[in-house]
């Protein structure tokens, strides 16, 4: 048991690669609880792709935890990550639309109205005024500013989105492995 309080703080001490040298040496615990520490190892890591190969070439489906795990690294293959260039150009077509695109209805329509509502009021005061039309230049300055900002607001969110969707999986992979400690 000394093994396995050994191996169970070195997961909790983030000490992975330390782990998984140590679980090849003879330490003398069982097939498929070295499997499944190791694939608890992969998977606190974030390291998706290794868990991935380790669940599907390992037959320990039954040590206790493990299909959790599998289950969850089914989970991970399912999420549909958001690319911030589409964010970002479907933002620079129509303001906003990037925002929408990572399911940020509101922010993305706010979006829209700053801008459009800037942009109006500069093609007003220049329609009025012309070129010397210290108005439509303020509110020009101001709607390209949200336009600037809109851009690398739906880039950002984006790239959050693709952080949120992964961060719940990984604390289902800790609950999972530290509840069974």
């Amino acid at each position: 048991t000394i093994y396995r309080e050994y191996v169970k703080l070195m997961l909790l001490d983030n000490r992975h690669s330390n782990l998984r040298a140590s679980l090849n040496m003879r330490i003398p615990l069982e097939p498929a609880e070295k499997s499944y520490y190791e694939l608890s190892s992969y998977m606190l890591e974030r390291n998706w792709q290794e868990a991935g190969q380790l669940a599907t070439k390992s037959n320990n489906q039954n040590w206790p935890g493990f299909a959790e795990l599998s289950s969850l690294i089914a989970r991970e293959k399912e999420i549909k990550y958001k690319k911030p260039g589409v964010a970002l150009a479907l933002s620079t077509v129509i303001p906003g639309m990037g925002k929408v695109y990572t399911k940020d209805w509101k922010d993305g329509i706010i979006s829209l109205l700053f801008v459009a509502t800037n942009a109006y009021q500069s093609y007003r005061g220049f329609s009025k005024d012309g070129v010397n039309s210290a108005y439509g230049w303020v509110f020009g300055s101001l709607a390209l500013g949200f336009y600037g900002g809109n851009l690398f607001g739906s880039w950002k969110a984006a790239k959050e989105y693709n952080q949120r969707a992964e961060d719940l999986i990984y604390q289902d992979v800790q609950n999972s492995v530290y509840n069974r400690f």
